[in-house]
């Protein structure tokens, strides 16, 4: 799952390197806001729903409507997968604001291999946070009924 997230996710960079317009960057901005925001007040299971809605503006600012949907069909998974570990050990990815920033820096500046690089190392830090807790990561945790407050 992780290695088709990582593809797609390449693919994505690539095309909101390309298309994302000032409107799609300052929604990344104001996703990113809220997600210090939430950090700073301990709302862990927010913190996810703001980074279901980071994918989810990523994905647009690419203007490709197929991209889009099979970002938001992976991410949705893997979301579970997020929300589950946090829900049952409360960690969190540190320094989540932080790394945001650097991406949409690069982002911004249309470095590709930067935001790629950026990207991908997150993505490789949430994947070994993901496996310290084994059941977090079993599939009956992950695709249970979504929880309270979780958005579909």
């Amino acid at each position: 799952m992780s290695e088709a997230r990582v593809h797609v996710l390449e693919l994505v960079v690539q095309l909101a390197c390309a298309n994302a317009r000032r409107a799609d960057l300052d929604a990344l901005e104001a996703n990113i806001e809220r997600t210090e925001l939430a950090t700073k007040e301990g709302r862990l299971l927010d913190r996810v729903e703001c980074s279901r809605e980071f994918y989810k503006l990523l994905a647009a600012s690419t203007g490709n409507k197929v991209i889009a949907m099979i970002v938001d069909s992976v991410t949705e998974i893997h979301m579970r997968f997020v929300y589950a570990k946090v829900a049952s050990s409360g960690v969190a990815m540190a320094r989540l604001a932080e790394k945001r920033r650097q991406f949409l820096s690069a982002l911004s500046e249309r470095n590709v291999a930067l935001a790629s690089r950026l990207l991908r190392s997150h993505l490789e830090s949430v994947q070994r946070m993901l496996e310290q807790d084994p059941g977090a990561m079993s599939l009956h945790v992950a695709l249970a009924d979504v929880q309270p407050g979780m958005r579909r």
